[in-house]
């Protein structure tokens, strides 16, 4: 009875939120003064008798004009849009004007044929900078200088720093091309070297944000360590030995509370790895490949190959084979149906083990299963702790602790 009625105190509350929040729904509406395109290029900053503008909405759409002015002296007009957004929620619908002057301006400041190679445009005009895995410290190295140029550029032109646009810091896109609007790559078959398959892990791993708060001192130690230990966490997430150990074990252990994971150890039936063996855990026991591998050495499993690529024979008396090189990197039409010409969408179809010689992928994988939000499907190297129990009758878990 008492949980019926607190039920229904909560049922009320919501009712009583919901007709107050109905009543809102008109919204703002902006005046007559405030509703026009010129006063919203106004509000920028710039005077509209000193520009070109041109509607270029079809009648019945949503009002977009085209704006050009030479107002910032540059030798160059700036072209840029406004339109009428409208903001609906549950409170209130609201209109109002939005522009994308900040990244027409960025382009002609700094034109697209001077940047770097880790500046790249995805979506809409809005560029971002991309670090391949494979060269990080190059790559966030060369983040840091153009930074500091764009800002030196923009104090050149006396404009000041909220004037330029936000950026973020993400890992580097597998490198792909688009035939009749698929995502094909001539390197998805055969042999798939290691690049391509640190990328297909790496790619739009989040790394740093870059705005106007921090743009003087985005090129400092505090910033630069900060972006080695999301590199650092991605490579121990993902169990890439080979990364992770250029690090020193001080460092490797640094980062434990950095992970917005949490970093845990291997515990085999009942029994907690020591944390000098660096067998790393998710919080329910599931294991990287790598980490996988691991254990069933310290375990004295007959196990064959490395931690990259190796095979064991089951309890069941089949045998597995696990490899981050096995992993299938697949172009898949329905992942690319929002894609843009420069943002790729791609799907892994992966991944897999073989077992006795065949492939098997998780059924949870399976293109099939996967009909909505398929753009930049990212793959996991990871052995589910289920699996490992049934195929080795080791029970793994965690040292997390609820």
């Amino acid at each position: 009875m008492k949980k019926f009625k607190q039920l229904w105190t909560i049922m009320m509350v919501l009712l009583t939120t919901f007709m107050v929040c109905s009543c809102g729904l008109e919204g703002n509406r902006l005046s007559k003064e405030e509703d026009t395109v010129e006063h919203h290029i106004e509000g920028l900053g710039i005077d509209p008798e000193q520009c070109n503008i041109q509607k270029i909405s079809e009648e019945g759409e949503p009002d977009v004009y085209q704006v050009s002015t030479d107002w910032y002296n540059l030798g160059e007009e700036v072209v840029f849009k406004v339109f009428r957004e409208t903001s609906i929620s549950v409170v209130m619908a609201s209109q109002y004007w939005d522009d994308n002057l900040k990244e027409s301006l960025f382009n002609v400041l700094y034109p697209q044929e001077q940047w770097p190679k880790v500046l790249v445009n995805h979506q809409g005009d809005t560029p971002d900078f991309e670090v391949d895995p494979m060269n990080f410290h190059e790559d966030i190295k060369s983040v840091m200088e153009t930074t500091d140029k764009i800002v030196e550029i923009y104090e050149s032109h006396g404009l000041s720093k909220d004037m330029i646009i936000r950026f973020t810091v993400y890992g580097k896109y597998t490198d792909t091309t688009r035939q009749s609007g698929v995502t094909v790559n001539e390197q998805y078959t055969g042999e798939i070297p290691k690049e391509l398959i640190y990328q297909a892990l790496f790619e739009n791993s989040f790394i740093a944000n870059i705005n106007e708060d921090n743009i003087d001192v985005f090129n400092s130690d505090e910033y630069r360590i900060r972006m080695e230990k999301n590199y650092l966490c991605w490579a121990i997430d993902e169990g890439l030995v080979d990364i992770y150990s250029k690090y020193s074990y001080e460092e490797r252990k640094s980062v434990q509370d950095h992970s917005p994971n949490g970093y845990y150890y291997a515990v085999i039936d009942g029994e907690v790895t020591d944390e000098s063996e660096e067998i790393f855990a998710e919080f329910d026991g599931d294991l990287s490949y790598s980490s996988f591998y691991k254990v069933l050495v310290r375990q004295g499993y007959p196990v064959e190959g490395d931690w990259y690529h190796f095979s064991f024979t089951g309890i069941d008396g089949k045998k597995y084979e696990f490899g981050y090189d096995q992993c299938i990197l697949e172009a898949d039409p329905l992942s690319c149906i929002d894609a843009s010409e420069t943002d790729y969408a791609r799907t892994f179809n992966n991944y897999y083990y073989i077992c006795d010689g065949e492939k098997y992928i998780y059924d949870w994988l399976k293109l099939n299963d996967r009909r909505s939000e398929r753009t930049n499907i990212n793959w996991d190297p990871v052995v589910f702790s289920s699996f490992i129990e049934t195929t080795t009758g080791m029970k793994v878990t965690s040292t997390y602790e609820k």
